[in-house]
């Protein structure tokens, strides 16, 4: 199973995150090739990547394409593009990145997978380039008549507004059909239809303009930002999969929004937080650093009032400070975070 991630030097630790989640709720026969888009990397932090093969075995492979990184940075600066960061645009390139691949699983790096990544591939793609999650409710919310109006020119509307975190490519399909050079030439002619209309666009509207009539869309359990933030019913689906360990459905947590992010700033804590940090602390970098990501954990939680979930955070405070090889430190540890958060 070919995945795909995009990340800097930054951001790897959310990475080795996922990677955990994925490994953890694969199923027995479940085999990962994971091909990294990375921008900057070290040979030191790509090694911790690899120390996740004691989970489980995969395959890993590194690319740092100059060439589309720094159009994805020029891009950013655009005028009606300073919101996003760079990093989105180079998704647009990935069927160009990793054209020798037959498929490719698309994730962005601040997710959590709660089951097997196979049931992807059980959906039937082969007259389609791409398959995407339906959005739904508040998160299409943003969508005014202005957008709405040039999607309907090249064919699409509001309800067919994709996820981007989520993107499962069908580069033989694709290849079969478009020759390379004219997928390049196609991608920048949609960037510069954007454009010329005037107005801040994303990778997804890039591939509805592409792929509209070649888009396949399922509706799974994709917990986003804005479901957090809003209070969506959608959560309390994710729980009651959670609780029941049912595997047989996907099940993701999307930590998108800026305010909802573990490992810097998370607006209310909450069961997903919790989650996050059962993957994390198993990653190379949590052993690492672990004084200082129990402080980013605990002053998130300290500005809170959860008492309601205090059973869930001593179980998680006790896998924390299990890592700390010296008894008396240990203890010493978990009274402290124990008192600061519930005192």
């Amino acid at each position: 199973m070919n995945i795909c991630l995009i990340s800097n030097n930054n951001y790897v630790d959310y990475v080795s995150s996922l990677i955990v989640s994925i490994l953890k709720n694969s199923s027995l026969n479940d085999k990962f090739h994971f091909h990294i888009i990375e921008i900057d990397i070290t040979d030191y932090n790509k090694d911790k990547l690899k120390e996740l093969k004691n989970i489980k075995d995969f395959e890993i492979s590194f690319y740092r394409p100059e060439k589309y990184i720094n159009k994805a940075k020029e891009l950013s600066n655009r005028e009606h593009n300073k919101y996003w960061h760079y990093t989105i645009f180079i998704k647009l390139f990935i069927p160009l990145i990793l054209k020798d691949l037959d498929n490719v699983l698309f994730l962005d790096s601040d997710q959590i997978v709660l089951s097997s990544l196979s049931k992807f591939y059980e959906y039937n793609i082969s007259n389609s380039y791409l398959l995407v999650v339906r959005l739904f409710g508040h998160n299409i919310s943003w969508i005014g008549n202005n957008i709405e109006s040039i999607m309907n020119k090249f064919g699409a509307n509001k309800n067919d507004y994709i996820n981007g975190g989520i993107l499962l490519f069908n580069i033989k399909h694709l290849y079969n059909n478009i020759k390379y050079d004219e997928l390049s030439k196609n991608i920048d002619d949609a960037i510069d239809y954007f454009e010329k209309i005037g107005i801040g666009w994303t990778e997804e509207l890039v591939f509805l303009y592409l792929f509209t009539k070649k888009i396949s869309y399922i509706d799974c359990n994709v917990v986003y930002g804005t479901d957090i933030n809003n209070n969506s019913p959608k959560l309390s689906k994710s729980i009651e999969l959670l609780e029941s360990n049912n595997k047989d459905e996907i099940n993701i947590i999307h930590f998108s929004a800026k305010n909802i992010k573990p490992l810097s700033n998370y607006k209310n804590i909450d069961i997903y937080y919790n989650i996050f940090w059962e993957y994390f602390i198993l990653t190379p970098f949590f052993k690492e650093n672990t004084i200082k990501y129990i402080n980013i954990y605990s002053n998130n939680i300290s500005k809170y009032n959860i008492i309601k979930l205090k059973s869930n955070f001593i179980k998680i405070i006790d896998k924390i400070v299990w890592y700390i090889p010296i008894k008396k430190i240990r203890n010493s540890i978990r009274d402290s975070l124990t008192k600061k958060i519930f005192e």
